[in-house]
């Protein structure tokens, strides 16, 4: 059910309220999605018809001479989108498992997403590669700490992706090296999630790595690189 929010100290998501008519208690839930003008609050156990528009929303937790939050109206506009178990509730991570291809290189891919608000999100990408040859090998791990922003709430729509990385290189062969590199990534794409969770994301972009230089074998791989990606996941 959507409250408005008031002036004064607003509703933030994880507050406890209690839809109140005529000063009787009709249901107690808690708030999964706030913005500066409005606040969706998710009444459990309740039918669809409890809670109507203009009801007074009150903290469940709190002291009515004491709390400073206003009472609230309710909206009632997005019931049935507060009530469903996945679009609403605001699902915090978002772990997916797919692949980063470029010109020259074809690797898998975990992404770890943790959301700051229903529509930014921080990420942790830790990559891992290996390319041998007959008698040389190249190892790389590393990773990119991303920020993630989405068009819809809850990990949907529109997604774009930016954010640092570093790399560690080894190489094997007549003799060793191992070094460390710098970089980054930005992609745009876009993420379809479906109520269960489950979603599939898709994005293009570039990468960077700072160059690296190797006396046993020549790294075509640094440098300014197109990439595409392919993931999937579920939220929870």
């Amino acid at each position: 059910m959507v409250i408005q929010q008031a002036k004064g100290v607003q509703w933030q998501m994880g507050d406890l309220a209690c839809a109140v008519r005529k000063k009787r208690k009709i249901a107690c839930g808690k708030v999964i999605q706030a913005t500066s003008k409005r606040a969706v609050v998710a009444f459990t156990q309740v039918p669809k018809t409890a809670v109507q528009k203009g009801d007074r929303v009150l903290a469940a937790n709190g002291n009515a001479k004491t709390d400073q939050r206003e009472p609230a109206a309710t909206r009632g506009s997005s019931y049935g989108s507060a009530h469903d178990t996945r679009e609403g509730r605001g699902d915090k991570f978002n772990i997916t498992g797919g692949f980063n291809a470029g010109f020259t290189l074809f690797f898998p891919m975990l992404d770890i997403q943790f959301a700051l608000s229903p529509s930014v999100a921080l990420g942790l990408r830790p990559q891992f590669f290996r390319l041998t040859a007959a008698t040389t090998s190249l190892t790389s791990f590393g990773g990119h700490l991303t920020f993630n922003y989405y068009s819809k709430k809850n990990y949907k729509g529109l997604w774009i992706q930016i954010g640092p990385g570093f790399y560690t290189v080894a190489v094997e062969g007549l003799g060793s090296e191992s070094t460390t590199a710098f970089g980054g990534i930005a992609t745009l794409g876009w993420r379809l999630r479906f109520k269960s969770g489950f979603n599939i994301g898709i994005g293009a972009g570039a990468t960077f790595i700072s160059p690296i230089t190797s006396n046993i074998v020549v790294i075509e791989f640094d440098g300014f690189r197109p990439t595409l990606a392919l993931d999937l996941g579920f939220t929870f």
